[in-house]
């Protein structure tokens, strides 16, 4: 954590406010700060980490961090857009890894609570069966699954829809946040408790059947074995690194420190001395100075695809 940490949302700032460019005017897109801050509190923040440390270029404070929700309704929209569609989602892969079948699902929405949605099951499967009858289906397995997803969509967004139209009416305009900011220090945008409870529900069948499963786990070992590998790897040997990345690399320590050296086509005497003197750090500027390499290394991993990781794990290490 003395580096700064990683977490997705946070580091998304950094990707917008530094290592995005698009014009020479300033560092990163010039995104506002509504936007910065919807990015950010889509998922939970943590105190763990320090803003400072991502948010590259721009003032934290508009960015509200004593608020664990957006302020902005528009903010607050993506955050409950990003669970729905990650309950979709699951249910998809689910589906597709046959950890979950439609028997199952349906059992598990069988009691009380839970008919609403084992009533949309029912519809998606009876519908198919309709169709069965006038036209072969080429794929059946694939439909439902589409269909079903599609219903738990639609499902939750009209209980947000209702369920927001009503705290905006119940909003009292007074509120001191509001009249300070026109922002909002409260979730308007929400479910109902029994939307929610749903919700949440659907999670809870997920995490039992698909997260916890040896399949999802041995994924995320190797997952953790190739990220690994690849940091130690270009840790140990920083002129693996891509030139944009040693560019920015250079330019932060420039920005920082008199003696600075480029990592590429320079002495390789002094090159290797100075990486040796950056890993040991026994001295405040080394360790800033690893502090940059460590964070430079994290972006440029972070910025991979799957695919790319794999790649350059088989690449890089045989």
């Amino acid at each position: 954590m003395e580096y700064g940490g990683f977490k997705h949302n946070y580091h998304a700032l950094r990707v917008l406010t530094y290592l995005e460019e698009s014009k020479t005017e300033y560092e990163g897109l010039n995104i506002s700060y509504q936007v910065l801050e919807g990015v950010l509190k889509h998922t939970k923040l943590s105190n763990e980490y320090d803003i400072s440390q991502f948010l590259a270029n721009g003032n934290a404070e508009h960015l509200f961090m004593d608020k664990s929700e957006p302020t902005t309704l528009e903010g607050q929209v993506v955050k409950i857009a990003d669970e729905i569609a990650q309950r979709s989602h699951d249910i998809e892969d689910s589906f597709s890894a046959r950890h979950l079948s439609y028997d199952e699902l349906h059992s598990f929405l069988s009691t009380g609570k839970t008919t609403e949605l084992k009533k949309l099951l029912e519809d998606c499967n009876n519908s198919i069966r309709t169709v069965k009858a006038s036209r072969i289906i080429a794929d059946e397995a694939s439909l439902l699954k589409s269909m079903i997803s599609a219903k738990i969509i639609d499902y939750f967004v009209n209980d947000v829809y209702t369920q927001s139209k009503i705290n905006m009416t119940n909003f009292d305009e007074t509120d001191d946040f509001y009249q300070a900011y026109h922002k909002f220090d409260k979730k308007i945008i929400t479910l109902s408790d029994k939307g929610l409870f749903l919700l949440i529900y659907l999670e809870n069948i997920i995490n039992k059947r698909v997260i916890n499963s040896s399949e999802v786990a041995s994924f995320d070992g190797k997952a953790s074995l190739i990220i690994r590998s690849l940091f130690s790897e270009f840790y140990q040997n920083p002129v693996k690194l891509p030139d944009t990345t040693l560019n920015r690399i250079y330019r932060e320590m420039r920005k920082n420190f008199l003696s600075t050296t480029r990592y590429r086509n320079s002495d390789i005497t002094l090159l290797r001395d100075e990486i040796t003197r950056i890993h040991n750090a026994v001295n405040e500027e080394y360790k800033q100075k690893n502090k940059i390499l460590v964070r430079n290394i994290i972006d440029y991993i972070a910025g991979m695809t799957d695919t790319y990781a794999i790649n350059q794990y088989h690449q890089l290490l045989g």
